[in-house]
C-alpha cells in the first residue's frame, strides 16, 4: 500500500504498521520535495492492520486498513496511461478486479490500489472507483522522459509482475505560416517555402525540436522531401521544390506523429528570369510624390508569356541616398504583376528585379525622379 500525507513540517514523520498478530511490518518513507511524503509498505498477512502517523508527539492519522489475499482476485489493466502521453496531459490506467468465481470484486474500494510513478519529476497518481470491480488511476506527468509505475492492489505490488515504462512527450501546438502552404510554381531555381512555428504548453516559443524531428513530404505527380532548417527560437523553415506541374498534397509530422491534416497544394508552370520583362514609365522617368507604377511580365524559358501567377518575384527600390523605398506588389494571378512606389526625393533610384536570385532582363533599372 502507499499512503500520501501532506505536510508543511521539517520534522521527522513516525510511521508504525503492525500486522493482526502485532508485529510491526517494514516501511519506506520517500520525500517527494513537494510537500508529499510517500509511505510505502508490503503487508505479508491477511487481515486488519493497523497504521499511525505521527509528527513530534503528535498522531495525525490512525487507521486500520483492510488486507485481503491478493490471490483472490484477478487483475487487468488498460488506458492510454500505461503506454504515457503529453506533459499536462491527465492520462488513465484502468483496472478491473474479479473475484475467484469470474464476478466482479464489489468488495474492494479505491483504497485497497495504489499507483506509485518514478521519474524525472515528481508525479502522483489518484485512484477511484467506477464501478463494482473497475478502477481509474488518472496522473499528470509534469516532464518528459520515461516513467516506471507500480500498481499495488491488496498488499501485492506490480500487479504484472514487473514495472510498466511510461513515457511522457512534451505538450507542443504548432501553426503554420507562409507561402509554400498554397503551393507554388515549377521552373529556375525556385523553393516553396513556409514556416512551422512551435509553442509548449504555455504558449511560448520553444526551440528543442531538432530539424530531425520533422518530417516534411509531398506527394502527387512526383514525391518530394522537403527540407527543414531552424531559423529562430520555436520557428522552423521547410523548403521543396517539386519539378512536374500539378496538384499534391503536403504532408506534415513531428517525431512520425501528423501535426495536421493533408494540405492540398497545387504547382504551375514557373517563369525564368531571364526571358521575364518589365514595362512601364517608372522605370525610367518619375514625378516626386506621384503613384509610379511598372508592370513585370512572367515568361517560360521558350520567352512565352505565362498564364497563370505565383512566381516569387523580389522587388528592391533604393533612393537617391541609398534609402529603400517601400512599394505596393500585386499579383495578378495572369502572369503579370505590379509595382506601385512613391518617389520623394530628386534624382536617381535604381530598380531590381530578381528571381530565384537572377536579375530579369534590363534588371537593374535606373528611374530619375524630378520635380
Amino acid at each position: 500500500y502507499k499512503r500520501q500525507v501532506s505536510t508543511q513540517s521539517t520534522g521527522s514523520f513516525l510511521v508504525t504498521v503492525k500486522n493482526p498478530s502485532g508485529g510491526k511490518v517494514d516501511t519506506e518513507i520517500k520525500d517527494n520535495h513537494d510537500g508529499t511524503y510517500t509511505v510505502v509498505y508490503v503487508p505479508k498477512d491477511v487481515g486488519a492492520h493497523h497504521v499511525t502517523v505521527a509528527l513530534g508527539t503528535a498522531t495525525f492519522f490512525n487507521k486500520e486498513v483492510a488486507v485481503r489475499p491478493a490471490a483472490n482476485y484477478k487483475y487487468t489493466l488498460g488506458g492510454k496511461g500505461l503506454k504515457g502521453g503529453n506533459v499536462g496531459e491527465a492520462l488513465e490506467i484502468t483496472l478491473s478486479a474479479l473475484d475467484q468465481s469470474g464476478a466482479h470484486a464489489h468488495d474492494l474500494e479505491a483504497d485497497d490500489f495504489s499507483v506509485q510513478l518514478e521519474g524525472p519529476a515528481p508525479t502522483k497518481a489518484t485512484v477511484k472507483k467506477v464501478g463494482d470491480g473497475s478502477f481509474s488511476a488518472t496522473y499528470t506527468a509534469t516532464a518528459p522522459g520515461a516513467y516506471k509505475a507500480t500498481i499495488y492492489a491488496c498488499g501485492a505490488a506490480a500487479l504484472s509482475g514487473h514495472a510498466i515504462q511510461i513515457d511522457a512527450e512534451p505538450s507542443y501546438s504548432y501553426t503554420l505560416s507562409g507561402a509554400g502552404l498554397k503551393g507554388g510554381v515549377v521552373g529556375f531555381d525556385t523553393d516553396a517555402v513556409f514556416y512551422i512555428h512551435v509553442k509548449d504548453a504555455k504558449k511560448q516559443p520553444i526551440g528543442t525540436l531538432s530539424p530531425e524531428d520533422f518530417s516534411v513530404h509531398l506527394s502527387g505527380p512526383q514525391k518530394v522531401t522537403g527540407h527543414v532548417a531552424k531559423k529562430g527560437e520555436g520557428e522552423y523553415e521547410v523548403r521543396y521544390r517539386p519539378t512536374q506541374i500539378g496538384d499534391y498534397n503536403l504532408d506534415i509530422s513531428v517525431k512520425g506523429k501528423p501535426i495536421t491534416k493533408a494540405i492540398p497544394v497545387h504547382f504551375g508552370e514557373g517563369a525564368d528570369p531571364t526571358k521575364c520583362t518589365a514595362e512601364g514609365q517608372a522605370l525610367t522617368r518619375t514625378v516626386i510624390g506621384s503613384n509610379s507604377q511598372f508592370r513585370i511580365i512572367a515568361k517560360n524559358s521558350k520567352g512565352e508569356p505565362k498564364k497563370n501567377g505565383g512566381d516569387p518575384f523580389v522587388v528592391t527600390i533604393h533612393g537617391p541616398n541609398g534609402t529603400t523605398i517601400p512599394f505596393e506588389f500585386q499579383d495578378n494571378e495572369d502572369g503579370t504583376y505590379i509595382v506601385q512606389f512613391h518617389p520623394k526625393e530628386k534624382g536617381n533610384h535604381k530598380i531590381e528585379v530578381t528571381l530565384g536570385g537572377h536579375h530579369i532582363s534590363g534588371s537593374p533599372f535606373t528611374s530619375v525622379s524630378g520635380g
